[in-house]
């Protein structure tokens, strides 16, 4: 489990990151946010195939790991979501304050699933 939240998560992110990078470089701000965001959006949409690959329903299989990533997921979008909405200028340690709680929060949240795995 802790394998596939942070590594294999940043593997599978590599193409985003690719491309939230180049579109901040060319000063194009609104793709990187789309990208990301229309990436997350999509996954949800995961669930609908798997349940028609498997033909049971998967969401009733899922466990408190699980739910557990879902909801701190959750979480950092709302925390983007916000900062986006209330857009402050201010920066800590050359980042936006909306990135650093995300960064805070992420890191707390891998704690977190130490120990429910553990």
């Amino acid at each position: 489990m802790l394998f596939g939240a942070t590594v294999l998560a940043v593997a599978t992110s590599l193409p985003e990151i690719s491309t939230g990078l180049q579109a901040i470089r060319q000063g194009d701000d609104n793709l990187a946010i789309s990208d990301i965001f229309g990436g997350n959006a999509f996954l949800p949409g995961l669930f609908l195939i798997a349940t028609v690959i498997s033909g049971q329903a998967v969401l009733p299989h899922i466990g408190p790991t699980d739910i557990y990533l879902t909801a701190l997921a959750a979480l950092l979008t709302s925390v983007y979501i916000v900062g986006i909405i209330f857009r402050s200028k201010k920066q800590v340690v050359g980042i936006g304050v909306d990135s650093l709680i995300v960064l805070t929060l992420y890191l707390i949240g891998i704690a977190g699933l130490f120990a429910i795995t553990a």
